[in-house]
């Protein structure tokens, strides 16, 4: 039933006569559509056992309406989404990987050289000088010093190695995420040198996933950021503006990268967005518990 109300109050009472009703639930939205009601009244009818006090020509009174979850998908700025659990983006030889495709389908398929990683129990595992890469992808794919990129993956830590990297094709490590030994973790953002941005140092456990990140928001200092396991921390240097045309998983073809099992890359360095990926990664491989105890998910 629709009400007309000139009122702007802002001071809001619940039993404001004292007649001993009871209140159970009480939900305030400022959405007005009739499909968000429809979802409330639903959540309330089934919550509190009162489905079938419905109309009978409510969309909720025979099921109940479905949550569902927040996937990297629904972030406008997704621009590649690796991941090795959705198996039909893995392209296989036997047991040997040829190739991952996004699931953004931008067309960014890295595919394997001469040595292949392999695939076993949804994980992407390289071999020592296994690598997986595209090259020519779209300039312009990153927005310069606005993205932020994610991976889950096992590091041994045995050696120094490149887990992902957006390079221009120079000799440097361009966008990096880079494991060093014994237990660090380094960002980059250099298009042709290799200064080293300290991220997070602590004890990792060799062989186990980890969610890495790197957030860049801009091109001066302090603009440079890591993630280890939900952790964000500025490193010490600053972004440098490069024109990325190449993904690179394992770049140093190092046998200290035990597994990938997924790579997000975003065109935002939303920090609010950079939690909900990280959240999502933690949740989705079992994670959550290393993420710090502040942490919004």
């Amino acid at each position: 039933t629709t009400a007309t109300s000139a009122s702007t109050g802002t001071i809001m009472h619940l039993m404001r006569n004292g007649d001993g009703t009871t209140i159970g639930d009480f939900l305030v939205t400022s959405s007005t559509d009739t499909a968000t009601r429809q979802r409330l009244e639903g959540y309330l009818a089934w919550k509190r056992g009162l489905q079938s006090s419905l109309p009978s020509g409510h969309p909720y009174r025979t099921k109940k309406p479905i949550y569902q979850e927040w996937t990297p998908a629904d972030s406008a700025f997704l621009v590649d989404w690796y991941d090795s659990a959705d198996a039909s983006t893995v392209i296989l030889s036997g047991s040997d990987v040829t190739s991952w495709s996004s699931r953004t389908g931008t067309g960014n398929t890295m595919t394997s050289g001469a040595t292949k990683p392999t695939y076993s129990n949804g994980k992407i595992v390289f071999n020592n000088a296994a690598q997986l890469t595209k090259s020519s992808i779209a300039t312009g794919t990153l927005t310069q010093g606005n993205f932020a990129i994610y991976a889950v993956a096992a590091h041994n830590f045995g050696a120094t190695a490149y887990i992902f990297n957006v390079t221009d094709g120079s000799a440097g490590p361009g966008a990096a995420l880079r494991g060093v030994t014994p237990d660090d973790l380094y960002v980059y953002c250099d298009p042709t040198t290799f200064t080293a941005h300290l991220v997070n140092s602590g004890t990792y456990i060799p062989g186990a996933d980890m969610i890495f990140g790197m957030i860049s928001s801009g091109s001066g200092a302090n603009t440079l950021a890591g993630s280890y396991n939900g952790n964000i921390t500025t490193a010490t240097g600053s972004t440098t503006r490069f024109t990325g045309t190449n993904y690179i998983v394992n770049r140093s073809a190092s046998a200290a990268i035990d597994s990938v099992a997924e790579i997000i890359i975003l065109n935002s360095s939303d920090v609010a967005l950079c939690r909900k990926v990280e959240g999502y990664l933690a949740w989705k491989r079992g994670l959550a518990s290393n993420l710090p105890s502040d942490h919004p998910y």
